[in-house]
């Protein structure tokens, strides 16, 4: 299996809270949007990457876990803040995605793709075999719209109401597939103004001219959102 990846990002001034976590050699990718301040996702990736420290991709710990840490540390970090950080007490939080491709150990030729969320960044897939764009992730945020959002819910690490989900995942049967994760600052609806639009978004990842950093920065350029905006590709090829 062979697994190219590349970011890109464009900070907006005042801002400057996303975070992302590449680990290419063993297929682990990671995008953590902070609220309010980035120290929530400062805590994310720092987490995130003390997890995998050493690790092999036979030896992977579950992504369901790292998060569970994840908000453990938020929690704790913003239950123990300095003064000066008083009033943003109950706001330190941060959404976050991440996505990784685990070969299976009998199986060198068979692997499975894996995913935890909260909050509204967004996970697409490309698959080239069967031409189809699918969006992996749900919007987990206060509200009714768009339709594949979670009604009521404020669904992000570090607040008290997160609910851990499992994304198990399923196995990666296509020969070659690109991902897309990328933060609300790319699109989180697609009828708000400056979003990028699913078409548009499976134009560029159907590309098999362009490099994962051109198809990232292309995401960046077709998005105008006055928010931050970072994103992730990865091409799997197995």
């Amino acid at each position: 299996m062979d697994i190219e990846a590349a970011r890109a990002e464009r900070p907006w001034e005042g801002k400057g809270h996303d975070r992302l976590v590449l680990m290419e050699d063993i297929g682990r990718f990671a995008l953590f949007d902070g609220a309010s301040q980035a120290m929530a996702s400062d805590i994310a990736a720092a987490t995130f990457r003390e997890q995998h420290a050493g690790v092999d991709e036979f030896s992977l710990p579950f992504l369901n876990d790292v998060f569970a840490l994840i908000q453990q540390n938020i929690l704790r970090f913003g239950d123990n803040l300095p003064e000066r950080y008083q009033h943003l007490k109950g706001q330190i939080s941060t959404t976050g995605t991440a996505v990784g491709i685990r070969t299976l150990p009998n199986n060198h030729n068979s692997s499975v793709l894996e995913y935890v969320h909260a909050g509204d960044s967004s996970l697409w897939m490309f698959d080239h075999d069967s031409d189809i764009l699918r969006k992996l992730t749900r919007d987990e945020i206060i509200g009714n719209s768009p339709d594949n959002c979670l009604p009521n819910t404020r669904n992000w690490l570090g607040a008290l109401g997160h609910r851990l989900e499992q994304r198990l995942g399923f196995p990666l049967k296509t020969g070659r597939a690109t991902l897309a994760l990328f933060s609300d600052g790319v699109s989180s609806y697609e009828t708000q103004e400056g979003s990028l639009t699913k078409e548009k978004l499976e134009e560029i990842l159907r590309s098999t001219d362009n490099t994962p950093g051109s198809k990232a920065t292309q995401i960046i350029q077709n998005s105008s959102i006055k928010d931050d905006a970072s994103v992730i590709v990865v091409e799997v090829e197995q």
